[in-house]
């Protein structure tokens, strides 16, 4: 798909891989769960980061056959913010003319280079 750089962009229905160790949700969706599970390494990890309005549940098999963990990401902070613009004033994050912050992913959005996440006190 185009305006990745520096990492794949797929379709969801197209992944066959049942072996990702980390799996960071934002969609929203109360109801990706149990697909996001189901594509999980033994002792992956879901992150939740998305709004969710619906409650969330998931089949539990599943989940305890690969001894799944899930965490909720908390609400951005100043320092959050911060790495951010940084970020965007340095040119490794580009939001060209669309916003990130939406139910679909921009398809203008690009982030060039990740920074390593920093322990919260």
């Amino acid at each position: 798909m185009a305006g990745a750089t520096g990492y794949n962009v797929i379709i969801p229905e197209s992944d066959t891989r049942r072996d990702y160790r980390s799996i960071c949700d934002v969609s929203g969706d109360s109801r990706i769960l149990d697909t996001l599970i189901n594509r999980l390494a033994p002792g992956g990890e879901i992150v939740l980061a998305g709004f969710y309005s619906d409650p969330l549940s998931f089949a539990f098999p599943a989940a305890f056959i690969r001894e799944a963990r899930i965490r909720v990401a908390a609400e951005w902070r100043e320092p959050d913010i911060a790495a951010v613009k940084a970020l965007i004033d340095t040119g490794r994050l580009d939001l060209a003319a669309s916003s990130p912050i939406a139910k679909r992913p921009p398809t203008r959005c690009r982030l060039t280079a990740q920074p390593s996440p920093t322990p919260r006190a």
